[in-house]
């Protein structure tokens, strides 16, 4: 139910560079706004992320070592393989109910999953630009760096947190739309008061 709550209030809105963008915004408007730029041109033209990456494999392959998402799935979860009920399988116990459910499919693939990697296609863009701006002038660690722009763009990994699924189901149920994104902003804010780090001193200007 929760899978289905969000996935039905999120698929269309387009608000992804005003929420999980908004610090990018803040700190880089030409990052933010390449990275809407190309968020939208994704959903219709889908092999927009593909070219993306191939052309900076180098960054994406930096910034995997430091643990710093490509995309989120959180909005998404209703349309993975246990995330939702199963239409396929309850489809097939009815006359015509296969062929019905193939054609729903593939409809899904040009609206839904058009929409899904215009999405991830924001995220992962607004995570390279933000981490290329920023690689050449960060004094502190790269993991630092990492922290920083994951907390930046909603990308906080609550399992690293040891966050158990039940618990991510109920927080998502009952106390905040985007579990993931709660955190990574309150460990933006987190890090913000504690300017002596070059972490929190990012973080202060951010939200500044």
């Amino acid at each position: 139910v929760g899978n289905y709550t969000r996935f039905g209030a999120t698929v269309g809105d387009f608000a992804t560079p005003f929420s999980q963008g908004a610090p990018t915004l803040g700190r880089n408007p030409v990052a933010w706004a390449r990275a809407t730029a190309l968020h939208y041109f994704a959903f219709l033209d889908p092999t927009v992320q593909a070219r993306y990456i191939q052309t900076h494999m180098d960054t994406f392959q930096e910034m995997a070592q430091y643990a710093v998402p490509l995309g989120d799935v959180e909005f998404f979860a209703a349309l993975q393989e246990g995330g939702g009920l199963t239409v396929r399988n309850l489809a097939a116990k009815v006359p015509g109910g296969a062929k019905a459910a193939e054609l729903g499919a593939q409809v899904g693939r040009q609206t839904f999953g058009r929409f899904q990697t215009s999405y991830n296609t924001f995220l992962m863009i607004d995570r390279a630009e933000l981490w290329q701006a920023m690689r050449g002038q960060y004094a502190g660690k790269l993991d630092e760096l990492a922290q920083y722009v994951r907390n930046a763009t909603g990308g906080l990994n609550s399992r690293a947190l040891g966050v158990g699924a039940t618990q991510s189901a109920v927080e998502g149920m009952w106390i905040a739309f985007s579990p993931r994104l709660l955190r990574s902003t309150l460990a933006l804010f987190a890090n913000a008061m504690n300017p002596t780090t070059q972490v929190g001193r990012e973080s202060l200007r951010t939200l500044v």
